[in-house]
């Protein structure tokens, strides 16, 4: 990530003498002069599976009529506090309370208009690498002279200044229905942001008994009807859970009235930016969209929620509300089923390896119908990881084992995908069958970019909900299969054209498919994805220069380096030039760097990093697949009466002589991608998975024609055409 730095800067310098004042920044306020007002009440551990008619009845009158959604409020911890979820309001990133021996703080009543436990928690926010500001909400209020009520103490905290201090007046819940809505109420007349702490709902041990939950549940309806009847049709009302509270689970949020784009909430199924799905919000995207139906969100640099917006949804109440539950079904099913699916994965990756390595190993050639074995078996493998995308499409978690469904999809996708890779004209070159299974992988992550990312979500190898790490683009596994495949396509073609004295329409190739990954990969709002076009391009260009027919340098490698960190610098800056509420991750990490949050952010990549290091998982396949694969790939002979390795990976290199090369460029873009990128082991991991099972495969082809004397195959036929270990693709890398 420091390359990338340096792409940075200089694109700030480039981008500063035509953008003028960075959109993030503050300008001058103008009192009075904001719309509004916006009432917020919040509260903790409510789901719309909790509400129906008889249960939560102000809840159930809500979904009837307003713009729904689930909250994705993954915090600091695996599970939240009430109090975290109020700071994180506070803040406008990820927050969370000191806790005493990992007991949940208690939301107090203000002392004199301050927050109790403030400095405890400013203390515990400067260590949780999340560079989180306690009041920065409350600190753009008070500066733009925006009048602010808050009622009952988490209200309190979410509109504390950076001193503790409530902005604005403060009151504590009354104990009746009919006096919350009489305090909100005259609240409303004088203030333009009015938050309410409608209380929480704890998951408890777990014995604690359904009638404490349940009662719970009727005090926060209770509350959350008594302030809804204060608000007038004019008025912006979100409702939202602010943390899980205890159980991981999506949490409920809903909005009526004027929406900041001029439309109205009512009737719609709610998104934001920051997830770029429909039906699917953040925490941090609340205090966000406060201030944009304010007209401050200008001022709110330091918070990198996304204005929550409309977007069509169905119909009728019945379908939004079910179509929220069943997206609560699957988030829930996904993160109990993917550690043991992609273990499970792995577990098959290696196993292919270690027996494939252990047959074909040196010159041994097995069995006619072992060789055949291996030829069908490793595409199969190698397909498992991309149908682990396509698992999507199916509906696996509505299953009554949804972890047999999750398998059965994902295999049965593979095999599909597996026919025609292995039936089709290709199968007649060496590599052909891989070049097959290598467009497919790339062909359903490039499609799944651009549409949106539709097999992301929810998935063993993509971003989900619960977590909350990323909602779109490519993830490190779908970097890493892209990556990988589009290497293996790009030989193959190449090899091709070499072959047939078409070289530089072979580098035209490699440069083309290069190109079309690289601008995938690094797009905001498709791939998004900020370390992987710098290893993409090294790979890419070191490739096309050996198909050129020169000789790759170090200053081949720094100057495709240097190209690949000013494309990431330039993306970037574009990113941040655009509206904050329409920034993807690559335009907040410059704005980030710009409020010298960068040390911050890198601490927080590496940690992932190193925690997934240790992952055993992770460690068996890399250091199991290149160890046993190894057996196949490289050959013993003997020359001058010594005993030497000839590494022409299993035969392979001889047919296909631009895959030396082609190898030496994935391993340096898999370096590249692994310092790169945050959980970065999983990415050269994840690139053997797809690679080792189709050399393999393809080394078993090779052994089941194996030429006799004569030059012809075992059944007569003579073999990929010409001899193509006549072909050269010029010199090989070097240095």
């Amino acid at each position: 990530m420091a390359v990338v730095l340096a792409g940075v800067v200089g694109g700030l310098v480039s981008g500063a003498a035509v953008a003028g004042p960075a959109s993030g920044t503050a300008t001058a306020a103008t009192t009075g002069a904001v719309p509004g007002p916006v009432l917020l009440i919040g509260t903790s551990g409510v789901r719309w599976s909790d509400v129906s008619a008889e249960a939560t009845p102000a809840l159930w009158r809500l979904s009837r009529t307003a713009g729904l959604a689930v909250a994705s409020t993954r915090g600091v911890e695996p599970t939240g506090c009430p109090v975290d979820g109020w700071l994180t309001v506070s803040a406008g990133t990820k927050a969370a309370a000191a806790r005493a021996g990992g007991t949940c703080a208690a939301l107090d009543e203000p002392v004199d208009g301050a927050v109790p436990g403030w400095a405890a928690d400013r203390t515990a926010l400067a260590s949780q690498q999340y560079d989180a500001k306690a009041g920065a909400l409350g600190e753009v209020l008070r500066d733009a002279g925006v009048p602010a009520a808050a009622v009952g103490p988490g209200a309190a905290v979410a509109l504390a200044g950076a001193d503790g201090r409530v902005v604005g007046r403060y009151q504590a819940v009354p104990s009746s229905a009919q006096q919350v809505t009489g305090v909100v109420r005259e609240a409303l007349r004088s203030a333009r942001v009015v938050v309410v702490d409608a209380g929480a709902v704890r998951a408890g041990s777990p014995d604690a008994s359904a009638s404490t939950r349940s009662a719970q549940l009727t005090a926060v309806d209770s509350v959350v009807g008594a302030a809804l009847d204060a608000a007038d049709p004019g008025t912006t009302v979100l409702v939202a859970s602010l943390t899980d509270s205890g159980s991981p689970d999506l949490q409920l949020v809903a909005a009526t009235g004027p929406a900041p784009d001029g439309g109205r909430y009512d009737g719609a199924m709610l998104r934001s930016g920051a997830t770029r799905q429909t039906g699917l919000v953040q925490t941090a995207d609340v205090p966000a969209t406060v201030l944009a139906a304010l007209g401050a969100r200008d001022r709110s640099a330091g918070l990198v929620g996304s204005t929550i917006g409309r977007t069509p949804g169905p119909s009728t109440a019945d379908a939004r509300l079910a179509r929220l539950l069943d997206v609560q079904r699957e988030a829930l099913a996904i993160t109990r089923v993917s550690g043991t699916f992609n273990a499970v994965l792995l577990v098959l990756v290696v196993a292919f390896v270690a027996v494939a390595g252990l047959l074909l190993r040196g010159d041994r050639r097995p069995s006619r119908p072992v060789r055949r074995t291996l030829q069908v078996a490793g595409p199969v493998v190698a397909l498992l990881p991309v149908s682990s995308f396509l698992v999507a499409l199916v509906p696996w978690w509505r299953a009554g084992a949804p972890a047999l469904a999750l398998g059965a999809a994902a295999l049965g996708w593979a095999v599909l995908l597996a026919v025609p890779a292995l039936a089709g004209p290709w199968r007649r070159i060496v590599l052909g069958t891989a070049a097959a299974v290598a467009a497919v992988t790339a062909g359903v992550l490039l499609a799944d970019a651009v549409l949106g990312s539709p097999l992301t979500v929810d998935t063993p190898m993509g971003g989900h909900r619960l977590l909350g790490a990323r909602f779109y683009g490519w993830s490190n596994q779908a970097f890493a299969l892209a990556a990988t495949a589009g290497m293996v396509l790009a030989v193959v073609v190449a090899d091709l054209l070499v072959r047939r004295g078409r070289r530089w329409a072979g580098v035209a190739a490699v440069a083309v498919l290069g190109l079309v990954v690289l601008v995938v990969d690094g797009t905001p709002g498709l791939g998004s994805d900020a370390g992987g076009p710098v290893a993409l391009l090294l790979m890419f260009g070191l490739l096309a220069v050996v198909v050129s027919g020169r000789r790759v340098r170090w200053r081949t490698v720094l100057l495709g380096l240097g190209a690949g960190v000013l494309v990431v610098g330039t993306l970037m800056v574009l990113d941040y030039l655009r509206p904050p509420a329409e920034r993807t991750h690559l335009g907040r990490f410059v704005a980030t760097l710009l409020q010298g949050g960068l040390w911050t952010v890198l601490a927080r990549k590496e940690s992932a990093n190193l925690h997934v290091l240790g992952d055993w998982r992770v460690l068996v396949l890399l250091v199991g697949a290149v160890a046993l694969g190894w057996l196949a790939l490289v050959r013993h002979a003997r020359r001058r009466g010594r005993r030497l390795r000839d590494t022409d990976l299993g035969g392979l290199v001889p047919r296909v002589p631009l895959l030396r090369a082609g190898l030496a460029a994935w391993g340096a873009a898999m370096v590249v991608g692994f310092l790169m990128n945050d959980s970065g082991i999983i990415i050269p991991a994840i690139g053997i998975a797809l690679l080792a099972p189709l050399l393999l495969a393809a080394v078993a082809r090779l052994r089941d024609g194996d030429r006799n004397a004569d030059g012809r195959s075992e059944d007569g036929r003579n073999e990929d055409g010409p001899d193509v270990r006549a072909a050269d693709p010029g010199p090989a890398v070097s240095g």
